[in-house]
């Protein structure tokens, strides 16, 4: 059975932005779950759950201390269909990850920036709602070690789960 980060419970009010990176450190360490730990830019996997939607994962960018991640839903019976559709920054440094953009309906446009006082309302409100979809993908049974190369980007072992979720090494 996977064991999923402890989810944050706010009983009595809605979370304030003091909240933010304990969530974040939450999403990080859901991404552990899902995310190979061998990658490089350009790559993509894909995952089968029993019940649901195939979830695809590219890597947008990748550097030391960094990986830029989009993960989406790739449905059967429509494959040009992408929600929701995350992008999320990760800094392994940290173990944090960053929501940059999360789009749960594909071709709305969001424009303009929210007044001062809901800017940080609407941030963690996306930071949550990233984290229950890691729950449920991971609940759904995605999981890192059924992940597999997705087209022809398939790489010598590239879908195979080889541990944490890490600093990928470099030549220097």
């Amino acid at each position: 059975m996977l064991q999923l980060a402890a989810p944050i419970c706010h009983r009595t009010c809605w979370p304030d932005l003091q909240h933010l990176p304990a969530l974040q450190e939450t999403i990080y360490r859901h991404l552990s779950l899902l995310v190979p730990a061998r990658r490089r830019p350009g790559q993509s996997w894909l995952s089968n759950a029993v019940a649901g939607p195939q979830l695809a994962i590219e890597v947008l960018a990748l550097s030391r201390y960094t990986t830029s991640l989009r993960l989406y839903h790739r449905y059967r019976h429509d494959p040009d269909a992408t929600e929701p559709n995350a992008h999320v920054r990760c800094y392994h440094d940290f173990r944090t990850a960053e929501l940059i953009a999360f789009h749960t309906v594909p071709g709305i446009a969001r424009h303009g920036v929210p007044p001062p006082d809901r800017l940080a309302w609407r941030i963690l409100r996306r930071h949550l709602a990233l984290s229950r979809w890691l729950e449920y993908l991971i609940e759904s049974g995605h999981h890192r070690a059924h992940m597999r190369p997705a087209g022809d980007s398939a790489g010598d072992s590239a879908g195979r789960c080889c541990g944490r979720f890490v600093v990928p090494k470099t030549g220097h």
